[in-house]
Parts: structure tokens; C-alpha cells; sequence
């Protein structure tokens, strides 16, 4: 996620503090016997929306995908330079 997008930045922040407001529970916004619980309830305004992947939410997949070829190539060097050194002796 880029900063400069300020409005997912903005509807990111609003979800974590409505998270943070409702102990984790934020799903169970609805839940209880009635609307008269005693407390105010704080209206979700995420409910209807679709949980849709925005452009750019993958990009862990591809830093992960990066980082695993990495992995391997590193790897692979030195599993081939042990081998070479072992040849050598």
C-alpha cells in the first residue's frame, strides 16, 4: 500500500480503530437481543461492501515471489561452491 493514497489510508485507520473500539469484535457489531444494549453502538461503515483486492494489494505475493528466487539462488551458490571445494580437496 502506497501513503499517498489517502484514502485507503484513511478507510485502513477508520477499520483498525473501529477494530480497536469494539475489542477485535468489530463483526460482532450486530450481535445482542436488541438495539437498547446500554452502550452505544457505533455504526460499521464497512458493511456491504465487497472484500475486493484494490490494485497493488498484491504486492506482497510478488516481494514474496522475489524474495523465494533469491532464496534459491543463494541456495544453489552455495550448495556449488561446497561441492567445487569438496572436488578441489
Amino acid at each position: 500500500m502506497n501513503c499517498s493514497e489517502s484514502q485507503r489510508l484513511r478507510t485502513l485507520l477508520s477499520r483498525l480503530l473501529l477494530e480497536l473500539h469494539h475489542r477485535g469484535n468489530a463483526s460482532g457489531l450486530a450481535a445482542g437481543p436488541g438495539p437498547s444494549m446500554g452502550m452505544g453502538v457505533v455504526p460499521d461503515p464497512f458493511v456491504g461492501r465487497e472484500a475486493t483486492s484494490a490494485k497493488g494489494d498484491d504486492a506482497y505475493l510478488y516481494i514474496l515471489l522475489i524474495m523465494i528466487f533469491y532464496a534459491c539462488l543463494a541456495g544453489g551458490l552455495i550448495l556449488a561452491y561446497t561441492r567445487s571445494r569438496k572436488l578441489v580437496e
